[in-house]
């Protein structure tokens, strides 16, 4: 009987800012990559190649294939797909890929899944770093980058695939 309207009011003012300020943290400190930026600041602008869909067959698929065909060279042999932010990668986009590039290409297993045998360097293969959105942490790209760039392998550059 001693509270009256207004504190509750008050009350629930204060609770809702102090909410806001908690959300507001956890989507600043969020390191999931969801936009084309994210994955910019995490390799680099020269490094970011573009954006695809994996599971059908748009224009911006075509544009992903001139901007590999633009960062190499010389031809491209094979290229692997190291997929970030999940385990597994539509084959319909290495297939796609491959018909409009007229190249092998393959996906690759995850980098933890992945054996020394698997990162061995070959002569005209190189690497696409395929960032899966709203999945792929920026700490794991960069950790992905650097091991298989130092382990003798070229890096053509990364992508942001939505699925």
């Amino acid at each position: 009987e001693t509270v009256d309207r207004r504190s509750y009011i008050f009350g629930l003012l204060v609770g809702l800012v102090f909410g806001l300020l908690i959300l507001i943290q956890l989507v600043v400190t969020d390191s999931k990559i969801r936009t084309a930026k994210g994955l910019i600041a995490a390799v680099g602008y020269e490094n970011y190649l573009g954006e695809a869909s994996s599971s059908d067959e748009s224009n911006s698929l075509q544009l992903l294939a001139a901007a590999l065909r633009g960062a190499s060279t010389s031809a491209i042999g094979s290229i692997k797909v190291l997929p970030i932010g999940a385990n597994v990668l539509e084959t319909r986009f290495a297939t796609s890929l491959a018909k409009t590039l007229g190249c092998q290409v393959s996906i690759t297993k995850s980098l933890d899944q992945l054996s020394a045998e698997d990162l061995a360097p070959s002569n005209n293969g190189v690497f696409l770093i395929a960032v899966i959105k709203d999945s792929a942490d920026s700490l794991a790209v960069k950790r992905s980058w650097s091991v298989v760039e130092k382990s003798g392998n070229q890096i053509l550059g990364s992508a942001l695939i939505t699925q």
